[in-house]
């Protein structure tokens, strides 16, 4: 049987890992008194995260983020009165790092920031009396923070540690609210960096050219000073 010291050796204590990132759902379930009601599909990614980063040695080497993915929407600003339609961009990355041994670790894949599940309540009010008297949930809500931008979408570009422009997904997501026909079905595409950056209703435009008319449809002017499309 070993005989462990009351005292504890007089080593460098392992570095803690300080990140900011996205952990907005957690804290609105938090917030508004639903811990005990968090989805599995918002505590499960928490706790392979919370796992990742106790593996992680910063002595061994740094942790880094590579962007994957950025996405491109109109969504109700929820914190507007009106919740006016606006224009949002999430991305997903990946994490990695080394352990104790200087091994890599098995990496934190796909986390998402810019989006985040939102709990939403309703007030329960007294029967007899109509005094609001409890809030109930109520279910959730996707809420989008980071508004679209040239130098939003350039930072977080210039932020990932193994892709760039050339090697990142760019997707734009449609849903129906985005158009007056409502017969048009949601849509998503993916495109280069330089169509990520046109005018929304212009490259609304050239999504939903009609399919009868493809050969007409506008094509990309590559100009070095000018994000437009001209018609062939």
């Amino acid at each position: 049987m070993e005989i462990l010291s009351t005292i504890p050796p007089d080593v460098p204590k392992k570095p803690e890992v300080k990140i900011e990132f996205n952990n907005r759902s957690i804290e609105s379930f938090t917030k508004n008194g639903f811990a005990d009601a968090i989805p599995r599909s918002v505590y499960g990614p928490r706790d392979r995260m919370q796992k990742f980063l106790s593996l992680v040695d910063l002595r061994k080497g740094p942790l880094e983020s590579t962007v994957r993915m950025i996405v491109r929407l109109k969504a109700p600003d929820w914190n507007t009165k009106k919740n006016e339609r606006k224009e949002f961009i999430y991305y997903f990355e990946d994490w990695s790092g080394v352990d104790w041994l200087g091994i890599p670790i098995d990496p934190f894949s796909e986390h998402i920031e810019g989006r985040f599940l939102e709990a939403v309540f309703k007030p329960k009010l007294d029967e007899r009396t109509g005094e609001h008297i409890a809030n109930v949930f109520a279910g959730t809500r996707e809420s989008y923070y980071i508004p679209f931008s040239k130098m939003n979408v350039d930072e977080i570009i210039a932020n990932s540690a193994h892709t760039d422009k050339h090697s990142i997904r760019f997707v734009v997501k449609w849903v129906h609210e985005d158009s007056t026909d409502f017969m048009v079905q949601s849509m998503r595409n993916q495109f280069s960096y330089d169509m990520f950056l046109w005018e929304w209703d212009k490259l609304t435009e050239w999504e939903y050219w009609p399919i009868d008319a493809l050969t007409t449809r506008p094509k990309l002017n590559k100009s070095s000073t000018k994000l437009e499309f001209k018609p062939s």
